[in-house]
């Protein structure tokens, strides 16, 4: 059972037909449930398979979109003061599937075979049907989605939200973002694109490279001095001290790497581990801060007196978005305000080009994090 769908242990159900009880102040709502099918009695008299769905929704009226793999009779009840709007079927048995509505059967169901619903809880394919479902079926957001294989007994319950943010589509998020947190230093680093400048450096297998004001580029060649370069991850010039810092993992190394241009000596000060990603110079406290990819909430500290801390970071709307077993979330840092640091956690899918972006200030003294902004960055192709 999933967290939206939950047997009722209190209240009196109410089939209510075409009854209207719906109260105008709340916006109509609309659910998907999807199964493969139901259970089917062996022995004795047969029983046809059937799924019971019970909407807990009081002054609101609900639409519900059903699909299923197998023929089914679904039975849709509903508690008092729920009133049901409509039902539609999908799905390849559509058309041989049956809806009982208050134990009685129920003619007034639609079918539509073209409407998107997938029968999983998490993945791409849930964020795609948040956003095409609402669309195809008149509404603007997706209020409740659940699947199970084959429904209990006591059925699936719908009752009230909050849910996952990506299941109310790109927007939903938006209930949890909480951007008066960000310090209006750290405002224009939380764009589309990450913030840049002709300073910036690169680190490559070749050694650092810096860009000049006239756009030309002068490299800083790496020596045998220090292990060989595999995949660079991230890069950070110190133009008071003239200092290049860079982190690379692969290649025989997982390294932080230094290189001081007046004394033009390379030099390895830490070794941070292969998940290491992305990194910032914080010249006022004197270190690094690194990021993280692969699925890990960890942010690492390279003090240049104190050493390498990692600290552990609970991003819980991270979970709501990134699922999938194969895919990955890279943890980036984009600016840092004393110990308010600001992240970018960028999802990678394992099978699409789907860039979605979480925002979070991380309090690097308790570890602590909120969100505060969300860019979908999605290619043309899942549009």
């Amino acid at each position: 059972m999933i967290s939206i769908a939950r047997a009722l242990t209190t209240g009196v159900l109410l089939t209510l037909g075409t009854q209207s009880l719906a109260d105008t102040e709340h916006p109509p709502e609309l659910y998907s449930v999807a199964i493969d099918g139901a259970a089917v009695e062996i022995g004795g008299a047969y029983r046809a398979p059937e799924a019971l769905v019970r909407v807990d929704r009081p002054c609101r009226a609900v639409t519900l979109a059903l699909h299923s793999a197998e023929p089914v009779r679904w039975l849709v009840e509903a508690t008092e003061h729920t009133s049901i709007a409509r039902i539609v079927l999908t799905g390849p048995e559509a058309k041989r599937s049956e809806v009982w509505l208050g134990g009685e059967p129920f003619e007034g169901a639609e079918i539509d075979d073209a409407l998107f619903i997938v029968r999983r809880a998490e993945g791409p394919g849930v964020r795609r049907m948040a956003r095409t479902l609402p669309k195809a079926l008149g509404f603007d957001r997706l209020s409740g989605h659940a699947v199970d294989n084959t429904p209990p007994k006591e059925g699936i319950v719908l009752d009230r939200p909050p849910l996952p943010p990506v299941l109310s589509g790109e927007s939903g998020i938006e209930d949890d973002i909480k951007s008066c947190l960000l310090p209006a230093s750290l405002r224009r680093f939380m764009t589309d694109e990450p913030v840049t400048s002709w300073r910036e450096p690169r680190l490559s297998r070749d050694g650092f490279h810096l860009t000049q004001p006239d756009g030309s580029e002068v490299t800083y060649p790496v020596t045998l001095d220090v292990p060989p370069i595999g995949w660079p991850t991230g890069a950070a010039y110190d133009p008071e001290l003239r200092r290049f810092y860079g982190i690379s993992v692969g290649g025989g190394c997982d390294c932080l790497y230094q290189y001081d241009i007046e004394r033009d000596a390379w030099s390895v000060l830490e070794s941070l581990g292969s998940t290491a990603w992305g990194m910032i110079l914080d010249r006022a406290s004197n270190r690094l801060i690194i990021g993280n990819r692969h699925r890990g909430e960890r942010i690492s500290v390279f003090g240049f007196a104190t050493g390498l801390t990692r600290i552990a970071v609970d991003l819980p709307e991270v979970q709501h978005m990134f699922w999938g077993p194969y895919d990955a979330h890279y943890i980036s840092p984009l600016a840092v305000e004393g110990n308010i640091l600001l992240v970018a956690v960028v999802h990678v899918a394992a099978s699409s080009h789907h860039r979605p972006a979480l925002f979070y200030v991380v309090d690097l003294g308790t570890a602590e994090a909120d969100l505060v902004g969300y860019h979908p960055l999605e290619s043309a192709a899942e549009r």
